[in-house]
């Protein structure tokens, strides 16, 4: 029927099957916020990040980011259908029990709203998406509320290699396997060879094959890490790798994306 969730009670099983660890978690001081405004239902679940309200807009789930589902001959990416199955039972038994927090951004470029998901109880669904390993973590400045929380529960799916992180793809790789055929998201290991600079950003090369990009309008969101001082370090980065100019690029907005690992002998910088 149209305007409900459908489900079955196989679906609704899920929602039992979440540990308390993981209640606890994304019941945390970090992941829950002071005051939840007033309650909204949902109408249906598009997939694991994206829902339509009972007003016909769309909601995305910001902070995360869910494997996409398949359209036409295109195959789901893997876990795209277990986010999406658990999202829509725990909304189906907590219909009109939910609430929207607002960030910094009200709205995307596609017309969605953006905003955080909780139950009544204070629950961050964005938090137990993210500790069962059914989502990524997806940090877009300005919008950075409960920034930690997601971290957290990010880190802590790694750790178990749960759902999403069981996947090659996802685990880390030392930059001198790409082969300049990669793109999605991936997590990358390598020595900083050399750091540059051009108008509009900052880049760090990992080698020849990956430049990782820094806008300098997201430097303020790198203010604990001296950027310029990474060359001749192994660091660790996450994000979506894309091709540009016949090389691999990819974007960091936030330093909870990069890590030091290691300082190496012989600097370089240009």
């Amino acid at each position: 029927m149209k305007g409900r969730i459908r489900f079955t009670c196989c679906k609704i099983l899920i929602i039992y099957a979440v540990t308390l660890s993981w209640v606890a978690a994304a019941n945390g001081p970090a992941c829950t916020p002071i005051v939840l405004p007033a309650r909204i239902a949902v109408q249906y679940v598009i997939d694991g990040d994206t829902v339509v309200l009972a007003n016909g807009a769309k909601l995305r789930l910001i902070g995360i980011d869910t494997p996409e589902l398949g359209h036409h001959v295109k195959p789901d990416q893997p876990w795209a259908r277990a986010a999406k199955d658990y999202l829509n039972a725990l909304l189906s038994e907590h219909q009109s029990e939910l609430s929207i927090v607002y960030d910094n951004e009200h709205w995307d470029k596609y017309h969605r709203i953006l905003g955080h998901l909780f139950l009544q109880d204070g629950t961050n669904i964005h938090a137990l998406l993210l500790s069962r390993g059914l989502a990524l973590p997806l940090t877009v400045p300005p919008n950075l509320a409960f920034l930690d929380c997601y971290r957290l529960n990010a880190e802590q799916a790694i750790a178990a290699r749960s759902g999403i992180w069981s996947q090659t793809q996802y685990q880390p790789r030392p930059v001198t396997a790409f082969t300049g055929n990669e793109r999605g998201y991936h997590v990358v290991r390598g020595e900083v060879t050399r750091i540059g600079n051009s108008s509009s950003s900052v880049w760090l090369n990992l080698g020849s094959i990956l430049a990782i990009r820094v806008v300098r309008s997201d430097l303020r969101y790198f203010a604990n890490l001296d950027i310029a001082k990474l060359a001749g370090q192994v660091i660790e980065v996450r994000g979506m790798v894309y091709q540009r100019n016949r090389q691999l690029r990819l974007r960091i907005r936030h330093a909870t994306d990069i890590r030091v690992l290691k300082v190496t002998q012989g600097t370089r910088q240009k």
